[in-house]
């Protein structure tokens, strides 16, 4: 196993109240998209972007007993055993325990057509969340102008139903992109027979930039909590939305303009000042381990968008509700935080 590149103040013991504590990033190298999902033991894992990868291997499986310490534990995708419906652009990749197995969910441009499309990858351990995995062998959403960015979920107010969530890469077309819903049957992988695919969010906000993407959903009673990110993924405006629901499948309300529930410390940014990190979004909101809602996400170092390394290296802060049951993190912490 690999022990991954963190801050020197990753972890820290804080003596005077004898409580563990950590400064953000949990993971300071190149590790975009993460898709978090914690494990029936308590534990976590994850899986990252790897467009910038060593040696052809394709989104690095990370673990973590704590959600501070990760350590990798291989690759869901070795050199030789790429998708062959898919040639690059292997983005944006989440693991889920699906009707007992694990699965891992991805986006990657098909050969036939240069189209982005989802994927998804099946543990042949399937209580292992760390494979083998071997790919379906075949898109199991596709279509014009391209899709990405899937995320599995399920409904807990109505027998646990399934559903997939995904955008359409309209922005590459200078047009509004959109994020769909829709229910899938006990595999997740098929769509139940007379579902329908519907629009659950559209960027039509001008801070979107016609991007909205990153999508997840949890749920906080009464409501479904829609999270998705909006401008560009190289802008430090790069930011991350809250919309709520009393239904998963919507209709959603995007939070007040100024409820932004992620985003770059503006005040600093814009007056020249370094703010740390820039640029943050596309994340997983997940339980910690003292059983609060926190979200974990990639963002920019100031000064360094674009540049690797360290490229996009992940962060982890906790969600607070404010008097309106509406969710929050305001801008990426850059002091010791307790563990969450």
């Amino acid at each position: 196993m690999k022990c991954l590149q963190l801050t020197t103040t990753a972890i820290l013991l804080n003596l005077g109240l004898g409580l563990a504590s950590y400064i953000n990033p949990i993971v300071d190298s190149n590790h975009p998209d993460p898709g978090v999902l914690r494990l029936p033991t308590g534990e976590y894992v994850a899986v990252t972007t790897s467009n910038l990868n060593q040696e052809g291997n394709l989104f690095p499986i990370l673990f973590s007993k704590d959600m501070i310490t990760w350590e990798e534990r291989g690759h869901v995708f070795k050199q030789n055993e790429w998708p062959t419906w898919a040639f690059q652009d292997f983005w944006a990749p989440e693991i889920h325990l699906v009707d007992g197995r694990y699965q891992v969910y991805f986006s990657a441009r098909q050969s036939e057509n240069n189209q982005l499309a989802i994927g998804v990858a099946i543990s042949q351990d399937s209580v292992n969340p760390f494979g083998p995995y071997l790919d379906l062998g075949r898109p199991i959403i596709q279509g014009e102008p391209g899709v990405i960015d899937i995320h599995y979920t399920r409904d807990p107010t109505n027998n646990e139903k399934p559903y997939l969530v995904w955008k359409t890469d309209d922005n590459a077309l200078n047009q509004p992109s959109k994020i769909y819903i829709q229910e899938v049957e006990s595999n997740g992988i098929d769509f139940v027979p007379g579902s329908v695919a519907t629009i659950i969010m559209e960027a039509t906000e001008p801070e979107d930039v016609n991007v909205v993407e990153g999508p997840s959903i949890f749920y906080q009673e009464p409501y479904f909590y829609l999270l998705f990110s909006g401008d560009v993924y190289l802008s430090p405006y790069y930011h991350t939305v809250v919309a709520r629901s009393f239904k998963i499948q919507g209709p959603y309300e995007r939070a007040p303009s100024d409820r932004t529930f992620l985003h770059t410390d503006l005040e600093k940014f814009e007056n020249g000042e370094d703010c740390t990190f820039v640029g943050p979004g596309h994340g997983s909101p997940v339980i910690s381990p003292t059983n609060r809602w926190v979200y974990v996400y990639h963002t920019w170092r100031y000064g360094l968008v674009d540049t690797y390394p360290p490229g996009r290296v992940m962060n982890l802060d906790p969600m607070n509700f404010d008097e309106n049951m509406w969710p929050i993190v305001g801008v990426p912490s850059d002091t010791e935080q307790l563990d969450p």
